[in-house]
């Protein structure tokens, strides 16, 4: 018996393409698979960023392709800048220009002037994900004492002796 040799295939292009529709091409064409998973900003998760061998080289039938699938998006983190003493006009700008979510405002009496920042929801200098909502204390000024007024005291006019 003479052998014709190992049968080759070619390694079809499945890049973009769901895994699972990644992983029935494969093994139609003749190919074991290996999933390896990898962060991409480019490739929605779930779905294909690469094969090796490349899509189109020959392999022998029966090889195995190592399939990379996206995580989506890498996490990014940004370090919280301190809010404390600006407006909450000024802290929310400073939180967009940090990728950061402004979330909501609790407006408590506060020995700080009205509409100051005195509070947030994460201590400044921290690291934290991009996007993540962050919440503000502001000042609505000190508590304001009413001052008590005197009583009139009766004059002899409306007095009227008790009647």
């Amino acid at each position: 018996t003479v052998s014709t040799g190992v049968r080759q295939a070619t390694v079809p292009d499945v890049l973009n393409h769901s895994r699972q529709e990644a992983i029935l091409e494969l093994q139609n064409a003749g190919f074991k698979y290996e999933i390896t998973q990898a962060a991409s900003d480019t490739v929605t998760a779930d779905y294909v960023i690469s094969t090796d061998p490349a899509a189109g080289e020959p392999l022998a039938e029966g090889s195995t392709v190592i399939v990379t699938i996206s995580t989506g998006p890498a996490e990014r983190t940004v370090t919280m800048p301190n809010l404390v003493g600006y407006t909450q006009d000024e802290a929310i700008s400073i939180l967009q220009s940090h990728n950061l979510t402004y979330a909501d405002t609790t407006y408590i009496e506060s020995e700080q002037e009205a509409g100051v920042v005195i509070r947030q929801s994460i201590n400044a200098n921290e690291e934290v994900a991009e996007h993540t909502r962050i919440y503000l204390w502001v000042s609505t000024g000190p508590a304001v004492t009413p001052t008590p007024e005197p009583t009139p005291e009766p004059t002899p006019e409306t007095d009227d002796g008790g009647r």
